[in-house]
């Protein structure tokens, strides 16, 4: 038997989240996960992949509020409402260009401070067409400002497994690796070959296992980074260039309206119903 364990939500793309204990889950992911953005002036997106200052903030969602603060000082914050937006843009996220919207100057400022670098928040714009890789979803099938997919999800057996071979263990599977979903049960990377999964009431789609990057290798904490965890997970984990832990995932049906939006809920059961 498989249990959804945890439900990781990030609102702002490469900062520390939340995790709520039920979600609505729209077609380009959890609703406000990664629906907002760090920009730098010409609006290419800003990580912590270079910008290590971006893992001393945390963002969450309270009400209408969107709530951006220091992880050491509550006090150090900034509240935006989740509806706040003003002049619309392109900004660039990876390869592709995305429509989106200026949230505000006050929130540039305090992030600019913060981070010590010029730089501007943005919001997805609802109407943006960012197709996920036509090689693993079907033309219309739209994602966030995440990397490459709506949905993620690790086994916590994968994450063991993976933190007994390390010198050095990892405090959090979801600080570092970010999943939407953890759950519990089965083997070690036995997502690995999900195709179809039912979490609660709601079908994903496994499309491909997550690649991963250096940004692995940087602590959530501290902003420091090593060659841990990337070097052990690439020695046995490596499929042609691709190091892999978690399997990406879209919705059953991509193409729900939002009448037909539901819920997954902390302790809902997974039922695999085929693998590849």
């Amino acid at each position: 038997m498989f249990t959804l364990s945890q439900i990781n939500v990030f609102p702002v793309k490469s900062l520390d989240g939340y995790s709520p204990s039920k979600a609505i889950v729209e077609p380009q992911g959890l609703q406000y996960d990664r629906r907002w953005m760090i920009t730098d002036e010409a609006g290419i997106f800003l990580t912590r992949r270079t910008i290590r200052k971006m893992t001393g903030l945390r963002a969450e969602i309270a009400g209408d509020w969107l709530w951006i603060a220091s992880k050491t000082d509550a006090n150090n914050s900034i509240s935006i409402g989740i509806n706040d937006s003003s002049g619309s843009l392109n900004v660039k996220v990876w390869d592709d260009r995305v429509k989106a919207f200026s949230v505000s100057t006050t929130a540039d400022d305090f992030l600019s401070d913060f981070l010590g670098v010029k730089c501007r928040l943005v919001k997805l714009d609802y109407k943006a067409d960012r197709q996920i890789d036509r090689k693993y979803a079907p033309e219309g099938a739209f994602v966030s400002f995440a990397d490459a997919f709506p949905f993620m999800i690790i086994g916590s057996s994968s994450f063991a497994d993976l933190n007994i071979r390390l010198e050095n263990k990892l405090q959090s599977c979801s600080a570092r690796f970010r999943p939407n979903f953890v759950f519990e049960g089965g083997l070690p990377y036995c997502e690995d070959h999900w195709k179809m999964v039912k979490i609660g009431d709601t079908i994903f789609s496994g499309r491909k296992n997550c690649g991963r990057c250096v940004m692995i290798n940087v602590d959530p904490d501290t902003g420091e980074s090593s060659s841990e965890p990337l070097n052990t997970l690439a020695s046995y984990r490596k499929s042609g260039n691709s190091i892999q832990l978690g399997r990406h995932m879209c919705l059953g049906s991509p193409f729900r309206t939002k009448a037909e939006y539901s819920y997954v809920r902390v302790g809902d059961e997974i039922e695999v119903l085929t693998v590849s």
